[in-house]
């Protein structure tokens, strides 16, 4: 099993639904018995497409819900952690991937076998946040504010998780909801502070990934927010979970 410190950083940076996905399969894996897979129910390429198809669905109803959370605050409403994760919560972001019993291992060797497959190429670069048709066009940021905006967004999110966890019955709440909830506040307060939009931020750390990549303060900053993330894992998974509805 890859470990977390395998994926390539840039990729984690960008903070899709589908990665935080990745990375809290991975977690759970680590501190579970392997769990069956349900990959020999179906032929293996019509189920990956089936499971590629549903995380294009899932990340674009998670993205959607995330900017009318920004907006909502732009517009001057104080959303509290409760209400963007209840809001979160009612689109219903089922992971296909727990759904389907596919461990990380088996998404990774089907996505292996079929590389010379233009669906599962092209869904994979738009689940790592990197398509270019997907970056919206925004500033030319010099890496240097890039890194105080991310460094700022992290010291959000590392106050908002901890306010978080102090919720009632924190430990039955959802890690994919909870986390896409909290990057929407995240991201409304990196704009109001700084004046750009996350999705900039997003569009010019790819762009720059190469040079962020060498800088230490860079490296920290990612290592920082796995920890965080790693915290709000390690409790949400302390309950039960329900892996829920269809995400049709």
């Amino acid at each position: 099993m890859p470990a977390m410190s395998d994926l390539k950083p840039a990729i984690l940076a960008a903070g899709s639904l589908f990665m935080l996905a990745v990375l809290y399969l991975l977690i759970r894996e680590e501190s579970e018995e392997e769990q069956s897979s349900g990959a020999d129910a179906k032929d293996s390429k019509a189920l990956l497409k089936e499971v590629l198809a549903q995380l294009l669905d899932v990340e674009q109803r998670a993205k959607q819900v995330v900017e009318e959370l920004v907006r909502d605050q732009l517009a001057g409403k104080d959303v509290s952690i409760a209400e963007a994760y209840s809001r979160v919560e009612a689109c219903g972001l089922v992971d296909p991937l727990e759904k389907q019993g596919l461990s990380i291992q088996e998404f990774e060797g089907m996505v292996a076998e079929s590389q010379n497959d233009p669906f599962v190429m092209e869904s994979m670069v738009r689940l790592s946040g990197q398509h270019p048709a997907d970056l919206k066009p925004g500033r030319d940021l010099e890496a240097a504010k890039i890194l105080e905006m991310k460094e700022y967004a992290l010291v959000e999110l590392e106050k908002l998780v901890a306010s978080f966890l102090k919720e009632p019955n924190v430990e039955s709440k959802d890690f994919k909801a909870a986390t896409v909830a909290l990057k929407a506040l995240v991201h409304a307060k990196v704009e109001k502070a700084h004046g750009v939009a996350a999705d900039e931020v997003e569009t010019a750390a790819v762009m720059k990934q190469e040079e962020l990549l060498s800088n230490p303060d860079f490296v920290n900053i990612l290592k920082r927010q796995q920890t965080v993330m790693q915290l709000l894992m390690s409790k949400l998974m302390e309950g039960p979970k329900d892996v829920g509805g269809d995400v049709d």
